[in-house]
């Protein structure tokens, strides 16, 4: 049966356990409390993709009720045939099973993969970009507001400890919810952006913004992560300097697109100075915390052994891993370079298929900025400014093409909400 129902702001207010269960989804198929559900000892080094019994119960539920209410979406078709790119790499993804040296282990991360991208379909399907928006800023804020209860009440989960088996070198820096550093930076850095840019659609009150941009700035200190710091600045930097182009009349667009090429040829010219300045005040050495020699590495790697079709999805690089980690003398959980990870999980194939799916993404979002004339700039320019942010953060973290994580969830939203005949409406 289908339930045909009008998701202005009042009414989806009304309908409050869809929202709970769309706000709750959203921070755990992004990838909170991973360590609270992991049931794991923290000072033991945990095995390659491994995960509870409860944490896979609960993102299984998940899924499988996003993808029901996304199939009774009266507009479901619709939805598939205007969003279809976006499930090319989870696809891809599940196809390489056939070549993967661990079959199963790349079956279990493709399906997770597969389900963030549908759960982010099927909330992107099910609000108009208003209160989708919202539901976007609340959630941001609602995790760091966790994270900040969780740093205070159960600190061996919310912050890095020095007998920690991984990651010990960051001790005392938070963590929150989630189970990296880098990873509260990403979604702190993203909320203070939201909130200080967007976040007129989701908070109405001066007071509630106030404390969501507080907690926000206190997970991101907290964090101390050079990445979320970027992702802040590159947020509110691209989210304004849009909103600047769509608030003038079109006879001046012209030229300010005009004056942006020729700002961004005079940036690439001075590329090394912005970027020693850049990486000064971040705190951050010339390699990027070793990312730099990491990617060298594995570019000699593969140059040696190029791959049509990569080693398998998310078990590719564990190969790499063993060899660069004996020259290196340290292990790595991943490329940090979402790009090269896709080379190495699915080859060429997969890293085309990327680049291709993510410039769609871009002429997409791009497209809206003049296609509703009507609606307020900030939520004209938020699917764009949201893209290229999230196009730029994959440089130096892998998100894009991993599960359970706020990027690759962000990007099948912002498909699904413009993918309906009417984005004021959604039937579900």
């Amino acid at each position: 049966m289908t339930i045909t129902t009008d998701f202005t702001s009042q009414q989806a207010a009304l309908n409050r356990p869809l929202y709970l269960f769309y706000t709750t989804g959203f921070l755990f198929v992004g990838g909170g409390f991973v360590l609270l559900t992991s049931g794991a000892d923290l000072r033991l080094a945990p095995e390659p993709g491994a995960g509870s019994t409860l944490s896979q119960s609960i993102l299984a539920f998940f899924y499988c009720t996003g993808v029901a209410l996304l199939l009774l979406n009266a507009n479901a078709s619709r939805v598939f045939e205007k969003a279809w790119p976006i499930l090319l790499l989870p696809l891809l993804a599940l196809i390489s099973v056939s070549w993967s040296a661990d079959p199963l282990l790349s079956l279990r991360r493709a399906a997770a993969f597969s389900g963030t991208t549908l759960f982010g379909l099927s909330l992107g399907a099910a609000y108009s970009r208003r209160d989708l928006g919202a539901l976007i800023a609340r959630s941001l804020a609602l995790a760091n507001a966790t994270s900040c209860a969780v740093v205070v009440l159960a600190p061996e989960f919310g912050v890095h400890r020095f007998d920690d088996a991984i990651q010990a070198v960051h001790a005392g820096l938070w963590r929150g919810i989630f189970g990296h550093r880098n990873t509260l930076g990403l979604w702190a850095g993203m909320s203070v952006a939201t909130t200080l840019v967007f976040g007129r659609c989701a908070f109405d009150r001066l007071s509630t913004r106030v404390l969501a941009l507080v907690v926000a700035l206190a997970c991101l200190i907290g964090a101390n992560s050079g990445a979320g710091y970027a992702v802040c600045a590159a947020m509110i930097f691209i989210g304004l300097l849009l909103k600047v182009l769509v608030g003038q009349p079109a006879s001046r667009r012209s030229l300010l697109v005009v004056i942006a090429i020729l700002g961004a040829i005079i940036a690439l010219m001075l590329w090394d100075q912005i970027e020693t300045w850049s990486l000064y005040l971040l705190g951050k050495n010339s390699d990027l915390t070793g990312r730099t020699l990491l990617w060298y590495y594995i570019f000699l790697i593969t140059d040696k052994t190029p791959s049509l079709l990569g080693g398998g999805y998310f078990v590719g690089f564990f190969s790499l891993n063993a060899k660069i980690s004996a020259i290196m003398q340290t292990t790595f959980g991943s490329a940090h370079n979402g790009y090269l990870e896709t080379f190495v999980y699915m080859g060429y194939v997969g890293l085309t298929v990327c680049i291709l799916v993510l410039l769609w993404l871009i002429y997409r979002a791009a497209r809206q900025l003049f296609e509703h004339e009507m609606e307020e700039p900030y939520l004209r320019v938020f699917p764009l400014t949201v893209t290229l942010v999230i196009v730029i953060h994959n440089f130096v973290e892998s998100t894009v093409v991993l599960p359970n994580n706020l990027n690759a969830l962000l990007i099948a939203m912002m498909v699904g909400t413009p993918a309906l005949p009417n984005a004021a409406e959604r039937t579900i």
